[in-house]
């Protein structure tokens, strides 16, 4: 596990010194929740993102493989 040391603004660490322990709970959960969704959508727009680099490249593949024979015609 990763650790990271993060600066928190004085005035939303008065905001969190002020929940119960509770509402600190809850509020943690919300962010792991919204975190696991977030780390979801990247997965699947990497996903998104590879298939879209590999139909550019069959793309440019086949454009060239066209082009070659367009060559070959053109004689």
């Amino acid at each position: 596990m990763e650790t990271v040391n993060l600066r928190v603004p004085e005035e939303m660490l008065n905001q969190l010194k002020r929940m119960t322990k509770e509402q600190l709970i809850s509020r943690i959960c919300e962010i792991a929740i919204e975190t696991k969704v977030a780390n979801n959508k990247v997965k699947d727009m990497q996903t998104k993102l590879d298939k879209c680099e590999a139909y550019n490249a069959q793309a440019r593949a086949m454009i060239e493989a066209i082009m070659d024979r367009w060559d070959e015609y053109d004689v």
